[in-house]
Parts: structure tokens; sequence; C-alpha cells
């Protein structure tokens, strides 16, 4: 079975976005695309008056069968995107293991040299919490250095790079 990916952007020009789509050349995946979901900010009142949203509940349903996930998650000044946090929040309130046994790909990029370390991290920690135990992570720096927007693709080394992350 092929892989589900998505990235927790809402943007329609994230760079998370374009470094699934170089995944997308190496590895079968299939894609989902998290800006067309329509989730509330989470709080306790919400979720005890209305349940959780249809979108979320929809989204873990999409997810359910499949053995692999690869996520990219953008940073925002140190951290992951308020809209992806977000619907991390409403997960671990519908399933707080619901990521158990899948193998999980988890990437991030960014303009600068760090490649989006923090926001990796934190997001690492949270699927841990929704049960993930077999993360492996990867992290691109500079991305704007190491990526042709003519050619869609990362330069020779960082696309080895990419490669040998995901397996191939």
């Amino acid at each position: 079975m092929p892989v589900l990916a998505f990235s927790g952007s809402n943007s329609s020009t994230s760079i998370n976005e374009k470094l699934i789509t170089i995944a997308q050349s190496i590895i079968k995946i299939d894609r989902v695309s998290l800006r067309k979901l329509t989730i509330p900010m989470y709080s306790m009142d919400l979720e005890k008056s209305e349940g959780l949203p249809h979108d979320i509940r929809s989204l873990i349903e999409q997810i359910k069968p499949y053995s692999s996930l690869l996520i990219s998650t953008p940073e925002h000044n140190g951290y992951t995107t308020a809209f992806f946090k977000n619907i991390l929040d409403w997960f671990s309130r519908a399933d707080s293991k619901f990521l158990a046994g899948k193998q999980i790909f988890l990437m991030s990029t960014s303009p600068g040299k760090k490649g989006g370390i923090s926001a990796r991290d934190q997001v690492e920690k949270i699927l841990g919490y929704l049960g993930a135990t077999d993360i492996k992570t990867y992290s691109l720096a500079s991305f704007s250095q190491s990526y042709n927007d003519e050619t869609k693709t990362l330069t020779e080394s960082d696309l080895s790079d990419l490669r040998s992350f995901l397996g191939t």
C-alpha cells in the first residue's frame, strides 16, 4: 500500500508541499490536502457542545488504512503552524493512540539554515502522544538554495539525502 502524505501548511505556496511533491517522484504516495478542511480552533467547550468536527473524523478515517504516513511540517517563528497544531490537538481528542503501529516519515524544510528542525521536533513529540513509535525524521535547510523552481527538483546532493531518508 502506498504512503499517505500531507503537509501541516495551509499556504497555497508552501515549500513543505513542494517537498512532498518531490518525495512523490521518489516513492508512491497518496496525498491529502489539509488546506481544504474546515476545522474550528480546539476548545473543550466546543468539543462538549458539538463533538469532533466532521473533517477531523473524516481525516482520521482516511489515515487509518495506511501503514505509513509522510508528514511535512512548516515552521513559523520556531514552532509548527497554529493551523497544524490545531489539527493535532483535535486528533488527540478523537483517539489518543490512532497512530500506533504506523511508520511515520516526518519532514520539515524552511528558508533558514536549520530546516524547520524546531517545529519538526515538536511535532515528533506530539505524534508520540498519538501512539507513533516508529518515526524517521528529515530536515532540508535553506530550501530556496536547494530547490530549482524551473525543474521542480532539488540539488543532486539533497535529492540523494531525501531518497536515503525514504528508503530508496
